[in-house]
């Protein structure tokens, strides 16, 4: 039984990295304003370059903002 631990262990370290493929992505930030001030309740508005569709985000009481399940790609970000 004892034998197959170490067979075991390499299995396992040379099949998770195939588990990291990722096909999407999270754009998160914080918004704040010329003299570093949080600013809460903005709208983020975050744009793929390619395909030109849009997602929004508000920002939070600490002014951080989260877009999740984004396609890969290039994105310009405005708030």
């Amino acid at each position: 039984m004892f034998r197959f631990i170490p067979i075991l262990v390499v299995l396992a370290l040379t099949i998770s990295p195939a588990w990291a493929q990722v096909t999407s992505a999270t754009i998160l930030g914080t918004v704040t304003d010329s003299t570093g001030g949080v600013l809460p309740g903005v709208e983020v508005t975050v744009t793929h370059l390619d395909t030109n569709s849009t997602r929004v985000g508000i920002s939070d009481d600490t002014g951080r903002y989260r877009v999740p399940q984004l396609a890969l790609g290039d994105y310009e970000i405005r708030a």
